[in-house]
Protein backbone atom coordinates (compact mmCIF):
# COMPACT_ATOMS: atom_id res chain seq x y z
CA UNK A 1 0.00 0.00 0.00
CA UNK A 2 2.40 2.50 0.89
CA UNK A 3 4.59 1.41 -2.59
CA UNK A 4 1.93 2.09 -4.42
CA UNK A 5 0.51 5.59 -2.74
CA UNK A 6 4.53 6.79 -2.71
CA UNK A 7 4.36 6.31 -6.61
CA UNK A 8 0.70 7.81 -6.85
CA UNK A 9 2.19 10.95 -5.04
CA UNK A 10 5.42 11.17 -7.08
CA UNK A 11 2.92 11.43 -10.18
CA UNK A 12 0.65 13.79 -8.95
CA UNK A 13 3.64 16.62 -7.95
CA UNK A 14 3.27 15.53 -4.06
CA UNK A 15 6.62 15.32 -4.02
CA UNK A 16 6.90 15.54 0.04
CA UNK A 17 3.97 13.49 0.36
CA UNK A 18 5.91 10.62 -1.92
CA UNK A 19 8.81 10.66 0.08
CA UNK A 20 7.10 10.36 3.49
CA UNK A 21 5.21 7.48 1.52
CA UNK A 22 8.45 5.65 0.58
CA UNK A 23 10.15 6.38 3.54
CA UNK A 24 7.51 4.49 5.99
CA UNK A 25 7.69 1.81 3.30
CA UNK A 26 11.61 1.37 3.43
CA UNK A 27 11.05 1.19 7.74
CA UNK A 28 8.36 -1.56 7.24
CA UNK A 29 9.31 -3.96 4.75
CA UNK A 30 11.41 -7.13 4.50
CA UNK A 31 14.88 -7.14 3.09
CA UNK A 32 13.44 -7.38 -0.69
CA UNK A 33 14.26 -5.41 -4.08
CA UNK A 34 11.17 -3.51 -2.82
CA UNK A 35 12.76 -2.04 -0.40
CA UNK A 36 15.77 -1.04 -1.84
CA UNK A 37 13.33 0.67 -4.41
CA UNK A 38 11.17 2.58 -2.02
CA UNK A 39 14.71 3.96 -0.61
CA UNK A 40 15.61 5.05 -4.12
CA UNK A 41 12.28 6.91 -4.49
CA UNK A 42 12.56 8.64 -1.68
CA UNK A 43 15.46 10.03 -2.88
CA UNK A 44 14.14 10.60 -6.09
CA UNK A 45 10.75 12.51 -4.91
CA UNK A 46 13.02 14.98 -2.40
CA UNK A 47 15.10 15.58 -4.87
CA UNK A 48 12.38 16.59 -7.29
CA UNK A 49 11.16 19.13 -4.28
CA UNK A 50 14.50 20.43 -4.08
CA UNK A 51 15.84 18.96 -0.87
CA UNK A 52 18.87 18.32 -2.26
CA UNK A 53 20.88 17.72 1.39
CA UNK A 54 18.16 14.90 2.29
CA UNK A 55 17.96 13.13 -1.25
CA UNK A 56 21.76 12.77 -0.95
CA UNK A 57 21.14 10.98 2.60
CA UNK A 58 18.23 8.54 1.14
CA UNK A 59 20.31 8.04 -1.98
CA UNK A 60 23.38 6.27 0.34
CA UNK A 61 20.62 4.99 2.22
CA UNK A 62 19.19 3.35 -1.12
CA UNK A 63 22.79 2.09 -2.00
CA UNK A 64 23.65 0.53 1.18
CA UNK A 65 20.14 -1.35 1.01
CA UNK A 66 21.26 -2.39 -2.53
CA UNK A 67 24.36 -3.51 -1.24
CA UNK A 68 23.30 -5.93 1.61
CA UNK A 69 20.39 -7.20 -0.72
CA UNK A 70 22.87 -8.17 -3.59
CA UNK A 71 20.33 -7.28 -6.04
CA UNK A 72 22.46 -7.77 -8.77
CA UNK A 73 22.31 -11.67 -7.50
CA UNK A 74 18.13 -11.72 -8.03
CA UNK A 75 18.23 -12.80 -11.36
CA UNK A 76 16.01 -11.48 -14.65
CA UNK A 77 12.72 -11.11 -13.04
CA UNK A 78 11.01 -8.22 -14.20
CA UNK A 79 9.71 -7.63 -10.34
CA UNK A 80 13.39 -7.33 -9.31
CA UNK A 81 14.54 -3.85 -8.74
CA UNK A 82 17.77 -4.05 -11.37
CA UNK A 83 21.06 -2.36 -11.20
CA UNK A 84 20.02 -0.68 -14.22
CA UNK A 85 17.10 1.13 -12.20
CA UNK A 86 18.98 1.58 -9.47
CA UNK A 87 21.41 3.64 -11.81
CA UNK A 88 18.35 5.47 -13.27
CA UNK A 89 17.30 6.16 -10.40
CA UNK A 90 20.58 7.52 -8.99
CA UNK A 91 20.87 9.34 -12.15
CA UNK A 92 17.36 11.42 -11.86
CA UNK A 93 18.55 12.24 -8.67
CA UNK A 94 22.22 13.99 -9.38
CA UNK A 95 20.66 15.69 -12.28
CA UNK A 96 17.73 17.22 -10.06
CA UNK A 97 20.38 18.19 -7.39
CA UNK A 98 22.82 19.62 -10.12
CA UNK A 99 25.03 16.66 -9.89
CA UNK A 100 26.38 16.42 -13.64
CA UNK A 101 29.37 14.08 -12.35
CA UNK A 102 27.31 11.97 -10.02
CA UNK A 103 24.57 11.38 -13.35
CA UNK A 104 27.77 10.50 -15.72
CA UNK A 105 28.62 8.04 -13.06
CA UNK A 106 25.11 6.58 -12.81
CA UNK A 107 25.03 6.35 -16.62
CA UNK A 108 28.30 4.45 -16.25
CA UNK A 109 27.41 2.04 -13.62
CA UNK A 110 24.03 1.38 -15.41
CA UNK A 111 26.50 0.62 -18.68
CA UNK A 112 29.13 -1.63 -16.48
CA UNK A 113 26.15 -3.98 -15.67
CA UNK A 114 24.73 -4.43 -18.42
CA UNK A 115 28.58 -5.19 -20.09
CA UNK A 116 28.55 -7.85 -17.55
CA UNK A 117 25.45 -9.22 -18.75
CA UNK A 118 22.88 -8.07 -16.50
CA UNK A 119 19.44 -7.92 -18.22
CA UNK A 120 18.73 -5.01 -20.23
CA UNK A 121 15.21 -3.15 -20.31
CA UNK A 122 15.40 -1.11 -23.91
CA UNK A 123 13.38 1.94 -22.14
CA UNK A 124 15.40 1.78 -18.81
CA UNK A 125 18.23 1.97 -21.19
CA UNK A 126 17.26 5.25 -23.29
CA UNK A 127 16.32 7.03 -20.35
CA UNK A 128 19.61 6.28 -18.70
CA UNK A 129 20.97 7.57 -22.33
CA UNK A 130 19.01 11.02 -22.39
CA UNK A 131 19.68 11.45 -18.86
CA UNK A 132 23.58 11.19 -19.11
CA UNK A 133 22.68 13.79 -22.22
CA UNK A 134 21.28 15.98 -20.27
CA UNK A 135 24.35 15.96 -17.44
CA UNK A 136 26.54 17.18 -20.77
CA UNK A 137 24.54 19.43 -21.51
CA UNK A 138 24.44 21.18 -17.72
CA UNK A 139 28.65 20.82 -18.46
CA UNK A 140 28.26 22.40 -21.52
CA UNK A 141 29.24 20.17 -24.23
CA UNK A 142 26.82 19.72 -27.02
CA UNK A 143 29.22 16.88 -28.21
CA UNK A 144 28.72 14.63 -25.16
CA UNK A 145 24.73 15.19 -25.23
CA UNK A 146 24.51 14.48 -28.92
CA UNK A 147 26.45 10.82 -28.98
CA UNK A 148 24.58 9.67 -26.09
CA UNK A 149 21.37 11.05 -27.75
CA UNK A 150 22.04 9.50 -30.94
CA UNK A 151 21.32 5.79 -30.63
CA UNK A 152 18.40 6.79 -28.56
CA UNK A 153 17.08 8.70 -31.95
CA UNK A 154 16.86 5.43 -33.85
CA UNK A 155 14.81 3.33 -31.43
CA UNK A 156 11.85 1.81 -33.45
CA UNK A 157 8.32 3.39 -33.14
CA UNK A 158 6.95 1.04 -30.61
CA UNK A 159 9.63 2.14 -27.94
CA UNK A 160 8.37 5.58 -28.81
CA UNK A 161 6.73 5.71 -25.20
CA UNK A 162 5.99 8.04 -22.54
CA UNK A 163 8.97 7.27 -19.96
CA UNK A 164 11.05 7.63 -23.09
CA UNK A 165 9.47 10.72 -24.70
CA UNK A 166 9.35 12.68 -21.60
CA UNK A 167 13.50 12.98 -20.87
CA UNK A 168 13.10 13.81 -24.47
CA UNK A 169 11.03 16.73 -24.06
CA UNK A 170 13.28 17.51 -20.90
CA UNK A 171 16.16 17.43 -22.83
CA UNK A 172 14.59 19.47 -25.94
CA UNK A 173 14.08 22.11 -23.30
CA UNK A 174 17.40 22.72 -22.17
CA UNK A 175 18.59 22.69 -25.32
CA UNK A 176 16.26 25.65 -25.61
CA UNK A 177 18.19 27.52 -22.90
CA UNK A 178 19.76 31.20 -23.58
CA UNK A 179 23.34 29.95 -23.87
CA UNK A 180 22.53 27.15 -26.94
CA UNK A 181 20.37 29.80 -28.76
CA UNK A 182 22.76 30.28 -31.87
CA UNK A 183 23.80 26.39 -31.73
CA UNK A 184 23.54 24.93 -35.23
CA UNK A 185 23.99 21.30 -33.25
CA UNK A 186 21.69 22.36 -30.75
CA UNK A 187 19.04 23.30 -33.88
CA UNK A 188 19.62 20.16 -35.26
CA UNK A 189 19.28 18.08 -32.00
CA UNK A 190 16.42 19.70 -31.48
CA UNK A 191 14.60 18.65 -34.81
CA UNK A 192 15.81 15.43 -34.27
CA UNK A 193 13.62 15.17 -30.68
CA UNK A 194 10.58 16.71 -32.21
CA UNK A 195 10.44 14.33 -35.20
CA UNK A 196 11.27 11.41 -32.68
CA UNK A 197 8.21 12.52 -30.60
CA UNK A 198 6.02 13.67 -32.96
CA UNK A 199 5.92 9.76 -34.33
CA UNK A 200 3.45 7.99 -31.94
CA UNK A 201 3.98 4.34 -30.74
CA UNK A 202 3.08 1.48 -32.30
CA UNK A 203 0.80 -0.62 -29.84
Amino acid sequence: MLFRSAKTARWTGGFVEAAEFARRGFEVSGSTPTRVELAYREANAIALFGDAPRARKALQQAERAAEALNVGAQGASVWSFSPGRQALFSLSVALHTGDAAGALSAASAADTSWNSGAPRVLATWAQVRAGAAMAYLMLDSLDGAAAQIAPVLELAPEMRISTVTGYLRTLDQMLSQPRFVGSSQAAVLRQQIGDFISVPAVR
